[in-house]
């Protein structure tokens, strides 16, 4: 009776660690960030998004420790830009790997947002930490046909610069340089 309970202790372990991906099966579910140049036949299944929705994933990065769980460029051609949200690929396993890729147009995302390549949530969090003085509780950004529209709300008793009042502000910056456009 003890070596039932051995027997079911060990395949109950080795399941919880097959589904955590500590041992990891032949399959995997995404693509290693390496391969993806070479996969010409993930790149042409790749779902297609606006510029818009490529824009607004970018807007949701944030400071990571890792390289993995921030929407990112993962392969550029003549024709599109492709983007990722890697992620490791097991629990123990330094590899970082996407499980879908998307792509948008480049001569559209080069027009519509000239600063694609370097603007995201994390570098627009901290234009708006320096220009109203303090993190903003909420805010959401929008790619407008001349400017990054900028919505915040502010925490209630929250300390900001002197030239802001009110809970919330609408901010307007450059689209390449995220300097600020007064209104």
């Amino acid at each position: 009776m003890i070596q039932i309970h051995k027997l079911a202790r060990l395949l109950c372990l080795l399941g919880l660690l097959s589904l955590t991906s500590c041992w990891s099966p032949q399959w995997r579910w995404g693509i290693g960030i390496d391969e993806l140049p070479k996969r010409t036949d993930i790149l042409a299944k790749a779902s297609d998004i606006t510029v818009e929705d490529l824009f607004g994933r970018r807007m949701l990065n944030r400071p990571r420790k890792a390289l993995v769980g921030n929407w990112s460029f993962v392969h550029e051609d003549e024709t599109y830009v492709y983007l990722g949200l890697p992620r490791f690929a097991g629990l123990f396993d330094d590899r970082r790997e996407i499980p879908e890729v998307f792509r948008t147009p480049k001569s559209e995302l080069e027009a519509r947002f000239p600063g694609w390549r370097t603007i995201d949530g994390e570098q627009m969090r901290q234009v708006l930490y320096q220009q109203i003085g303090s993190m903003p509780e909420k805010w959401q950004a929008s790619l407008e046909d001349s400017y990054i529209r900028v919505i915040v709300t502010l925490a209630e008793d929250q300390p900001i610069n002197a030239e802001f009042s009110g809970p919330n502000l609408e901010l307007r910056f450059d689209k390449l340089s995220l300097t600020r456009i007064k209104a």
